[in-house]
């Protein structure tokens, strides 16, 4: 299947059953796929909870999803469904964004004519490039180059923008009055707890309790929201920063829709978030973010948005960042913990959200 073929259709199967921020960063592949082959029947395999970003999405015709955060006969079986409900045809373009047995599974059993893979890529540039550049770039090898920004971009679908305003209303908040604080990192939801154990490599990436809640309370007393969002596990801390925040702040926590955070984020002033998804989804929003690192790298993870819309805030010392690098076993998060909340207000006042 090629460029000069999509007048005539065909079938395509777009492949990234990983986390939200992942898959954020796949929206400028799979639009650019789309406007290549406007006729044909793009299908589109995700994770279940970061799947429901596409509910609705004008460039995906068919969208599957499959859970990822359980054990292996719960995989094995969600796989299967997924193989029974595609059928037997195979597609004529497979295009697989993340490496692991899964997507080299899918290949081989759906037998698509053409099938482009992450692992195309030796190790080395995938460990050097940033993943939204990687992605893009791989559709591009058959789209041809992308023209324009290559900024991640999402419309929020009118009734999830209703379902937010609704909860605004009950909060008494008005849109742009309020800051999103998200406290948490994806991994943490195995933990049950906004506190893991210290050999979970998520928790190096969260900034100090006591610093949300400092900075929950400077929001508030300078008269602007400051909204705490979460998984259901991190919904304890979530309710504690609240609490110690004073009138102003409120914690939504737990079973939010993906789209319905699209929009509490698409109606912020800003987003203050550590290396995690919503990251990544307020910048697809249009929302000023203030995303914190330490171990991770912000040149690999950092969210894909204009310099205006965007401050990453880290401590440089000489061992940020750390992950990947050989031998390397911290357990101590000192480049989070020398993040103060000054830095974060300074960084917010810089992008005009205060």
């Amino acid at each position: 299947m090629n460029r000069k073929e999509d007048s005539g259709g065909g079938d395509i199967l777009l492949v990234s059953t990983d986390r939200l921020g992942d898959l954020v960063w796949t929206l400028p592949a799979l639009e650019h796929v789309r406007r290549t082959f406007p006729r044909a029947r793009l299908s589109f395999l995700a994770s279940e909870y970061a799947g429901g970003l596409l509910e609705g999405h004008p460039a995906v015709d068919r969208l599957f999803r499959i859970q990822r955060n359980t054990h292996s006969l719960g995989k094995l079986f969600h796989y299967l469904v997924f193989l029974a409900r595609w059928g037997r045809k195979s597609p004529d373009l497979l295009v697989v964004f993340k490496g692991g047995h899964l997507g080299r599974s899918i290949g081989k059993r759906l037998g698509a004519n053409q099938v482009y893979s992450i692992l195309d890529y030796p190790e080395e540039k995938r460990r050097a490039v940033h993943p939204a550049r990687l992605r893009l770039e791989l559709v591009e090898r058959f789209c041809g180059p992308l023209e324009g920004p290559p900024w991640p971009a999402l419309r929020v679908p009118a009734p999830f923008r209703e379902k937010a305003r609704k909860m605004l209303e009950e909060l008494g908040w008005e849109p742009r009055s309020y800051v999103v604080l998200h406290p948490g990192a994806n991994k943490l939801v195995r933990y049950r707890s906004i506190v893991a154990p210290p050999d979970a490599r998520s928790t190096l990436r969260l900034w100090p309790m006591d610093r949300w809640k400092e900075l929950a309370r400077e929001l508030s007393l300078r008269g602007i929201g400051a909204l705490l969002t979460g998984s259901p596990p991190e919904g304890e801390a979530c309710r504690e920063i609240a609490s110690a925040g004073g009138e102003g702040v409120r914690s939504l926590a737990g079973n939010l829709h993906v789209l319905e955070l699209a929009a509490l984020l698409e109606s912020a002033r800003a987003v203050v978030v550590c290396d995690t998804g919503p990251a990544h989804l307020g910048a697809a929003v249009g929302t000023p973010v203030v995303s914190l690192f330490g171990p991770t790298d912000p040149a690999l993870t950092a969210p894909v948005a204009p310099p205006e819309r965007l401050r990453v805030v880290k401590a440089d010392l000489p061992c940020s960042p750390c992950k990947h690098k050989p031998g390397v076993r911290c357990r101590d998060n000192r480049c989070m913990q020398e993040i103060q909340a000054a830095r974060v207000l300074r960084a917010l006042e810089d992008l005009g959200a205060l």
